[in-house]
């Protein structure tokens, strides 16, 4: 039914607890387990145990998107689900998924994640997918967050319909936000597991500052690409993110990057209301600029030993 794509980079012994979790599910839904090797200094075989697993190894670093995609066309199930080489999935993450698969014939599962650091739990709703529970489009859910690859089980025949992730040359970061984004647009039936039945493990320098920012970069790219394809509906998210990001840069003083991002955000025509942030932070907003804001912010923030001004 289901066959584990598993992209693999130098996690060593990671891969082993990650492939762990997938045999040792009581419920038979994995038909396959496949790694793709992105040319490891630490080669995956060596970790595989005597776990039957398939490796398949690049000589040359091609990017997790471009991986996947090699992965997807090699297997074989109806269903593909997308993980990462660091991660796990609980021990009835096969038994909750089989349900939607035998009863509802779902195109798309996506199941909540929890995060865990140093074996501590940081949060146990990562995706927060209540929120298409409570009645959020699944495309605004797409835009205003981050879909995670090992959040989603796909139909294989969906996933090569929207002509999978795109490459390391096309879009240097954000390619799962870009594929997840696209495909809900074809309208995919989508079922919701609101339970953590994949564990992300936060490593220490997994994400550089320079990669985040790469990402947001990118997110604001693919958003400028698919709004012309977009019912102008989802134009407030589209706003209400690229403004979120604006805030994000100008926060680190990277103004020419800020501006970039509040361009797009401005293009939408919606001025967007900052739930994240106080009232007066929006009337500043709204009577100046989104960048005017952050700065004045910024100043009641680094005024020390006066915490009684900490207001915006």
């Amino acid at each position: 039914m289901i066959s584990v794509l598993i992209t693999y980079h130098n996690e060593k012994e990671l891969l082993t607890e990650c492939i762990k979790s997938f045999v040792s599910q009581e419920e038979q839904l994995i038909d396959e387990i496949l790694i793709f090797d992105d040319a490891s200094e630490y080669p995956a075989i060596e970790y595989i145990s005597d776990f039957k697993v398939r490796v398949i190894r690049s000589e040359q670093n091609v990017g997790p998107g471009h991986a996947r995609n090699i992965l997807a066309n090699e297997s074989l199930s109806t269903y593909i689900h997308f993980h990462d080489a660091d991660d796990l999935v609980t021990e009835n993450w096969s038994s909750k998924v089989a349900e939607y698969i035998h009863n509802i014939a779902a195109d798309v599962i996506i199941t909540e994640v929890m995060s865990v650091k140093e074996d501590v739990v940081v949060s146990n709703a990562v995706m927060q997918v209540d929120e298409l529970l409570n009645g959020i489009n699944p495309i605004d859910f797409a835009i205003l967050g981050s879909v995670l690859v090992p959040s989603t089980i796909l139909r294989k025949s969906l996933f090569l319909k929207c002509g999978g992730f795109k490459s390391w040359t096309e879009l240097p970061q954000s390619e799962d936000y870009d594929l997840h984004l696209r495909m809900f647009m074809l309208y995919p039936h989508i079922v919701v597991i609101n339970e953590p039945l994949v564990i992300q493990r936060i490593r220490n320098n997994s994400h550089s500052s320079d990669s985040m920012d790469q990402c947001f970069i990118s997110a604001l790219n693919v958003m400028k690409d698919v709004a012309q394809r977009l019912d102008g509906k989802h134009y407030y998210s589209l706003a209400l993110r690229s403004a979120r990001i604006a805030s994000y840069f100008y926060q680190k003083n990277n103004h020419s990057d800020g501006d970039f991002a509040y361009k797009i955000s401005k293009g939408f025509r919606f001025f967007v209301v900052r739930n994240d942030r106080n009232l007066l932070f929006n009337i500043l907003y709204f009577l100046t600029s989104l960048k005017t804001a952050e700065k004045v912010a910024s100043k009641f923030r680094n005024i020390k030993n006066h915490n009684k001004w900490r207001f915006i």
